[in-house]
């Protein structure tokens, strides 16, 4: 099976979450005061959706088999959200033309990482539809709100950076604090175990099938 490893770190929450506090930080700087503060309130409704669904499944077991729904993709979420609104920005002060394109490469983005997604069986089509949905209305309200502005250019980079600076470069820390964080919300609603579900290649009808375990709540996967 092919890697897929460099085309889903785009949508790891470290380095997807750098660029959403990059774009608040460059709306900021810009005092466009309405603007930061949709970003903020839909990626953060955003995120906490993800957040309770994959909390409802690893500590409930909440899931709907008949449609292959259990834990929602946040990588499809934050990739659609993100890109889209990261590339407008950018083009932002450039010609209609220009900014159509931005954006299109945004979901475009958006959609490969969807591919992968369904494709590296790291998601099921409906988890990964659920999460792009989620994300892409986050993007659709924010896309909506776009306007020319005088952009510095340094800025979202400098800020982006700063940002990754602090989450994806130091080795483990992102990933360490997402574990702890995560066998703290365990202990905070009384699980011993947790549920993790793998999508498996089926040898015999060609296909994938799911396959739901209970592990304690402290191994990771």
């Amino acid at each position: 099976m092919p890697s897929w490893t460099y085309v889903i770190i785009f949508g790891d929450a470290a380095l997807a979450i750098s660029l959403a506090g990059g774009i608040a930080l460059v709306l900021m700087q810009q005092r466009a005061w309405s603007r930061l503060w949709l970003w903020i309130a839909s990626f953060a409704v955003a995120f906490l959706a993800i957040v309770l669904g994959k909390a409802s499944f690893d500590f409930t077991g909440w899931a709907l088999p008949s449609i292959g729904m259990y834990s929602v993709s946040g990588h499809a979420m934050l990739t659609t959200a993100v890109y889209p609104v990261l590339f407008g920005l950018l083009a932002c002060n450039r010609s209609s033309g220009v900014k159509r394109a931005a954006v299109l490469a945004g979901w475009a983005v958006a959609g490969v990482m969807a591919v992968v997604l369904v494709a590296g069986r790291y998601h099921t089509v409906s988890e990964t539809v659920l999460g792009g949905a989620i994300g892409g209305c986050v993007a659709w309200l924010n896309l909506r709100r776009m306007q020319p502005m005088r952009l510095a250019i340094p800025w979202l980079p400098i800020t982006i950076a700063g940002f990754c600076a602090v989450l994806v470069l130091p080795t483990g820390v992102a990933r360490a604090a997402k574990t702890e964080l995560w066998l703290r919300t365990g202990e905070w609603v009384g699980a011993s175990e947790r549920y993790v579900r793998f999508i498996e290649r089926s040898p015999f009808e060609g296909g994938s099938h799911v396959r739901v375990i209970l592990v304690p709540a402290d191994v990771e996967f």
